[in-house]
Protein backbone atom coordinates (compact mmCIF):
# COMPACT_ATOMS: atom_id res chain seq x y z
CA UNK A 1 0.00 0.00 0.00
CA UNK A 2 1.37 3.11 -1.22
CA UNK A 3 1.51 6.49 1.40
CA UNK A 4 0.15 9.77 -0.20
CA UNK A 5 1.06 12.65 1.04
CA UNK A 6 -1.41 15.54 -0.08
CA UNK A 7 -1.06 19.49 0.33
CA UNK A 8 -4.23 21.88 -0.19
CA UNK A 9 -6.78 18.64 0.54
CA UNK A 10 -9.46 20.79 1.44
CA UNK A 11 -9.16 22.79 -1.59
CA UNK A 12 -12.48 21.91 -4.50
CA UNK A 13 -9.30 19.55 -6.18
CA UNK A 14 -9.37 17.49 -3.14
CA UNK A 15 -12.68 17.38 -2.58
CA UNK A 16 -12.83 15.27 -5.50
CA UNK A 17 -9.74 13.44 -5.30
CA UNK A 18 -9.96 12.32 -1.59
CA UNK A 19 -12.75 9.98 -2.20
CA UNK A 20 -11.09 8.69 -5.25
CA UNK A 21 -8.08 7.48 -3.65
CA UNK A 22 -10.11 6.17 -0.47
CA UNK A 23 -11.11 3.96 -3.44
CA UNK A 24 -8.07 2.85 -4.27
CA UNK A 25 -5.04 0.63 -2.75
CA UNK A 26 -3.27 3.99 -0.96
CA UNK A 27 -2.98 5.36 2.48
CA UNK A 28 -3.79 9.41 2.78
CA UNK A 29 -1.96 11.75 4.71
CA UNK A 30 -3.50 14.83 4.37
CA UNK A 31 -1.96 18.25 4.95
CA UNK A 32 -3.75 20.85 6.25
CA UNK A 33 -4.44 24.26 8.15
CA UNK A 34 -6.86 23.48 10.42
CA UNK A 35 -7.26 20.39 12.53
CA UNK A 36 -9.96 18.13 11.08
CA UNK A 37 -11.30 14.14 11.75
CA UNK A 38 -11.41 11.43 9.55
CA UNK A 39 -11.65 7.80 10.69
CA UNK A 40 -9.98 6.31 7.24
CA UNK A 41 -7.73 9.41 6.71
CA UNK A 42 -4.92 10.78 8.43
CA UNK A 43 -4.93 14.75 9.36
CA UNK A 44 -1.91 16.48 9.64
CA UNK A 45 -2.10 19.53 11.39
CA UNK A 46 0.97 22.04 9.73
CA UNK A 47 2.27 24.79 7.66
CA UNK A 48 3.90 24.07 4.39
CA UNK A 49 5.44 27.70 4.03
CA UNK A 50 6.95 26.89 7.36
CA UNK A 51 9.07 24.46 6.01
CA UNK A 52 11.59 24.39 8.89
CA UNK A 53 9.02 22.24 11.26
CA UNK A 54 7.24 21.03 8.59
CA UNK A 55 9.04 17.78 8.56
CA UNK A 56 8.86 16.54 12.20
CA UNK A 57 4.93 16.31 11.40
CA UNK A 58 5.08 13.99 8.60
CA UNK A 59 5.32 10.40 8.08
CA UNK A 60 7.63 8.52 5.13
CA UNK A 61 5.57 8.89 2.10
CA UNK A 62 6.08 7.72 -1.53
CA UNK A 63 3.77 10.26 -3.55
CA UNK A 64 2.91 13.96 -3.23
CA UNK A 65 -0.01 15.16 -4.60
CA UNK A 66 0.54 18.78 -4.34
CA UNK A 67 -2.87 20.92 -4.61
CA UNK A 68 -1.92 24.12 -2.78
CA UNK A 69 -0.04 26.85 -4.10
CA UNK A 70 2.97 25.97 -6.89
CA UNK A 71 4.83 28.47 -5.10
CA UNK A 72 5.50 26.78 -2.02
CA UNK A 73 6.62 23.30 -3.51
CA UNK A 74 10.11 24.34 -3.74
CA UNK A 75 10.86 25.14 -0.67
CA UNK A 76 9.72 21.38 0.67
CA UNK A 77 11.08 19.19 -1.91
CA UNK A 78 14.04 18.75 0.35
CA UNK A 79 11.88 17.81 3.03
CA UNK A 80 9.59 15.16 0.97
CA UNK A 81 12.88 13.89 -0.47
CA UNK A 82 14.27 12.83 2.82
CA UNK A 83 10.64 11.52 3.51
CA UNK A 84 11.19 9.32 0.61
CA UNK A 85 9.27 10.82 -1.92
CA UNK A 86 9.71 9.18 -5.33
CA UNK A 87 6.59 10.75 -7.34
CA UNK A 88 5.20 13.99 -7.31
CA UNK A 89 2.40 15.55 -8.75
CA UNK A 90 1.46 19.21 -8.51
CA UNK A 91 -1.13 21.98 -9.73
CA UNK A 92 0.17 25.17 -11.46
CA UNK A 93 -2.29 27.32 -13.68
CA UNK A 94 -2.07 28.29 -17.35
CA UNK A 95 -2.69 31.57 -15.82
CA UNK A 96 1.13 32.02 -16.42
CA UNK A 97 0.88 32.17 -19.90
CA UNK A 98 -2.49 34.06 -19.97
CA UNK A 99 -1.16 36.88 -17.21
CA UNK A 100 2.25 37.28 -18.89
CA UNK A 101 1.41 40.70 -20.34
CA UNK A 102 -0.22 41.77 -17.08
CA UNK A 103 0.20 45.40 -16.55
CA UNK A 104 -0.76 44.88 -12.59
CA UNK A 105 2.81 43.76 -10.44
CA UNK A 106 0.86 41.57 -8.46
CA UNK A 107 -0.19 39.64 -11.75
CA UNK A 108 3.77 40.37 -13.14
CA UNK A 109 4.73 38.99 -9.87
CA UNK A 110 2.55 35.79 -9.53
CA UNK A 111 3.93 34.80 -13.16
CA UNK A 112 7.49 35.11 -12.49
CA UNK A 113 7.05 32.93 -8.81
CA UNK A 114 5.15 29.75 -11.06
CA UNK A 115 7.74 30.21 -13.45
CA UNK A 116 10.64 29.91 -11.05
CA UNK A 117 8.60 27.49 -8.91
CA UNK A 118 8.32 25.04 -12.54
CA UNK A 119 12.12 25.64 -13.06
CA UNK A 120 13.05 24.67 -9.20
CA UNK A 121 10.93 21.94 -9.26
CA UNK A 122 12.01 20.57 -12.67
CA UNK A 123 16.05 20.82 -11.20
CA UNK A 124 15.31 19.33 -7.89
CA UNK A 125 13.16 16.44 -8.85
CA UNK A 126 15.86 15.80 -12.36
CA UNK A 127 18.55 15.94 -9.19
CA UNK A 128 16.96 13.68 -7.06
CA UNK A 129 15.23 10.93 -9.62
CA UNK A 130 11.82 12.01 -8.75
CA UNK A 131 9.35 11.48 -10.85
CA UNK A 132 7.64 14.81 -11.54
CA UNK A 133 4.48 15.96 -13.46
CA UNK A 134 2.81 19.17 -13.14
CA UNK A 135 -0.60 20.09 -14.45
CA UNK A 136 -1.76 23.59 -15.62
CA UNK A 137 -5.66 23.97 -15.52
CA UNK A 138 -7.58 26.87 -16.94
CA UNK A 139 -10.84 28.18 -15.11
CA UNK A 140 -11.85 25.82 -12.79
CA UNK A 141 -15.01 25.42 -11.36
CA UNK A 142 -17.44 22.33 -9.73
CA UNK A 143 -18.16 23.01 -5.95
CA UNK A 144 -18.60 27.03 -5.37
CA UNK A 145 -14.60 27.32 -4.03
CA UNK A 146 -13.27 29.28 -6.82
CA UNK A 147 -12.67 32.92 -7.42
CA UNK A 148 -13.77 32.79 -11.15
CA UNK A 149 -17.04 30.71 -11.94
CA UNK A 150 -18.50 31.14 -8.62
CA UNK A 151 -17.73 35.13 -8.38
CA UNK A 152 -19.80 35.56 -11.02
CA UNK A 153 -22.90 33.59 -10.27
CA UNK A 154 -22.63 35.52 -6.87
CA UNK A 155 -22.22 38.98 -8.37
CA UNK A 156 -25.20 38.51 -10.88
CA UNK A 157 -27.42 36.91 -8.19
CA UNK A 158 -26.37 39.51 -5.61
CA UNK A 159 -26.55 42.94 -8.33
CA UNK A 160 -28.87 41.44 -11.01
CA UNK A 161 -26.52 42.96 -13.62
CA UNK A 162 -22.84 42.17 -14.56
CA UNK A 163 -20.73 44.18 -16.50
CA UNK A 164 -18.58 43.73 -19.56
CA UNK A 165 -15.59 45.51 -21.62
CA UNK A 166 -16.83 45.38 -25.34
CA UNK A 167 -18.51 42.54 -26.67
CA UNK A 168 -16.64 39.90 -24.20
CA UNK A 169 -15.69 37.96 -27.46
CA UNK A 170 -12.12 35.95 -25.63
CA UNK A 171 -12.80 32.68 -25.64
CA UNK A 172 -12.29 30.51 -22.61
CA UNK A 173 -12.13 26.54 -21.44
CA UNK A 174 -13.48 26.51 -17.98
CA UNK A 175 -12.34 23.12 -16.35
CA UNK A 176 -14.70 20.75 -14.07
CA UNK A 177 -12.32 20.51 -10.29
CA UNK A 178 -13.49 17.06 -10.73
CA UNK A 179 -11.93 16.43 -14.02
CA UNK A 180 -8.50 17.95 -12.75
CA UNK A 181 -8.78 14.94 -9.77
CA UNK A 182 -9.39 12.42 -12.06
CA UNK A 183 -6.88 13.35 -14.16
CA UNK A 184 -4.28 12.64 -11.17
CA UNK A 185 -5.70 9.24 -10.61
CA UNK A 186 -5.02 8.59 -14.82
CA UNK A 187 -1.42 10.06 -14.49
CA UNK A 188 -0.27 8.86 -11.19
CA UNK A 189 1.22 5.51 -12.08
CA UNK A 190 1.35 6.46 -15.80
CA UNK A 191 5.26 6.86 -17.08
CA UNK A 192 3.66 8.37 -20.08
CA UNK A 193 3.04 11.63 -17.79
CA UNK A 194 6.56 11.52 -15.75
CA UNK A 195 8.72 14.52 -16.14
CA UNK A 196 6.11 16.30 -18.08
CA UNK A 197 4.03 19.83 -17.37
CA UNK A 198 0.56 19.61 -19.02
CA UNK A 199 -2.29 22.76 -19.96
CA UNK A 200 -5.19 21.16 -18.45
CA UNK A 201 -8.43 22.55 -20.22
CA UNK A 202 -12.18 22.03 -20.41
CA UNK A 203 -13.95 19.91 -23.32
CA UNK A 204 -15.69 23.20 -24.41
CA UNK A 205 -14.49 26.36 -25.93
CA UNK A 206 -16.73 29.07 -25.81
CA UNK A 207 -16.68 32.80 -25.62
CA UNK A 208 -16.37 34.91 -22.50
CA UNK A 209 -20.06 36.19 -22.90
CA UNK A 210 -20.98 32.97 -23.58
CA UNK A 211 -19.93 31.39 -20.39
CA UNK A 212 -21.78 34.45 -18.60
CA UNK A 213 -25.08 33.39 -19.89
CA UNK A 214 -24.86 29.57 -19.11
CA UNK A 215 -23.78 30.62 -15.67
CA UNK A 216 -26.70 32.37 -15.84
CA UNK A 217 -29.04 29.07 -16.54
CA UNK A 218 -27.67 27.09 -14.50
CA UNK A 219 -28.48 30.13 -11.80
CA UNK A 220 -31.85 30.11 -13.13
CA UNK A 221 -31.45 34.08 -13.64
CA UNK A 222 -32.30 36.50 -16.66
CA UNK A 223 -29.83 39.56 -15.93
CA UNK A 224 -28.33 42.30 -17.73
CA UNK A 225 -24.83 41.78 -19.16
CA UNK A 226 -24.20 46.01 -19.99
CA UNK A 227 -21.05 47.15 -21.52
CA UNK A 228 -19.02 49.58 -20.22
CA UNK A 229 -15.98 51.58 -21.17
CA UNK A 230 -12.60 50.09 -19.20
CA UNK A 231 -12.28 53.33 -17.40
CA UNK A 232 -15.54 53.10 -15.36
CA UNK A 233 -14.52 48.69 -15.18
CA UNK A 234 -11.18 49.96 -13.30
CA UNK A 235 -13.10 52.18 -11.21
CA UNK A 236 -15.36 49.37 -9.96
CA UNK A 237 -12.15 47.15 -10.01
CA UNK A 238 -10.41 49.87 -6.98
CA UNK A 239 -13.72 49.90 -5.35
CA UNK A 240 -14.05 46.54 -4.86
CA UNK A 241 -10.30 46.43 -3.42
CA UNK A 242 -10.85 48.05 -0.54
CA UNK A 243 -13.03 44.45 0.76
CA UNK A 244 -10.32 42.33 1.59
CA UNK A 245 -11.94 39.59 0.12
CA UNK A 246 -12.58 41.08 -3.52
CA UNK A 247 -8.66 42.18 -3.51
CA UNK A 248 -7.41 39.03 -6.29
CA UNK A 249 -9.29 41.49 -8.56
CA UNK A 250 -7.45 43.45 -11.13
CA UNK A 251 -7.94 46.13 -13.82
CA UNK A 252 -6.30 43.68 -16.25
CA UNK A 253 -9.45 41.29 -15.98
CA UNK A 254 -11.12 43.78 -18.25
CA UNK A 255 -8.77 43.41 -21.04
CA UNK A 256 -8.47 39.63 -20.61
CA UNK A 257 -12.55 39.56 -21.76
CA UNK A 258 -11.35 39.98 -25.30
CA UNK A 259 -8.54 37.84 -25.22
CA UNK A 260 -8.37 34.60 -26.47
CA UNK A 261 -7.14 32.12 -23.85
CA UNK A 262 -7.33 29.09 -25.18
CA UNK A 263 -4.82 25.74 -24.35
CA UNK A 264 -4.91 22.53 -26.12
CA UNK A 265 -5.06 19.52 -23.64
CA UNK A 266 -4.41 17.11 -26.62
CA UNK A 267 -0.89 15.86 -25.54
CA UNK A 268 -2.49 14.66 -21.89
CA UNK A 269 -5.49 13.15 -23.24
CA UNK A 270 -2.96 11.09 -25.27
CA UNK A 271 -0.58 10.33 -22.34
CA UNK A 272 -2.95 9.05 -19.75
CA UNK A 273 -6.51 9.58 -21.10
CA UNK A 274 -7.93 12.97 -20.12
CA UNK A 275 -11.24 13.39 -21.05
CA UNK A 276 -12.65 16.83 -19.16
CA UNK A 277 -16.31 17.50 -19.86
CA UNK A 278 -18.07 20.52 -21.26
CA UNK A 279 -18.90 23.28 -19.66
CA UNK A 280 -21.58 22.51 -17.04
CA UNK A 281 -21.30 25.13 -14.11
CA UNK A 282 -23.87 23.94 -10.79
CA UNK A 283 -25.74 26.35 -9.25
CA UNK A 284 -23.93 28.05 -6.55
Amino acid sequence: MKKILITGASSQIGDFLMPMLQQQNTDLVAISRKKKQDSEITWVQAHIDHPETLASQLPQADILIHIAPLALLPPILDTMQKKGVKRVIAFGTTSMFAKKNSHTKKEQSMVTELEYAEHAIHNFCHKNNIHWTIFRPTLIYGCGKDKNISFIAKTMRKYHCFPIVGKALGLRQPVHSQDLAQACLQALNNSNSFNKAYNLSGHEVLTYKKMLQRIMQAEQLDVPLFSISLNVFRTLVKIANIFPKYRYLTPDMANRMNQNLCFDHQQASEDFGYNPRSFQPPKV
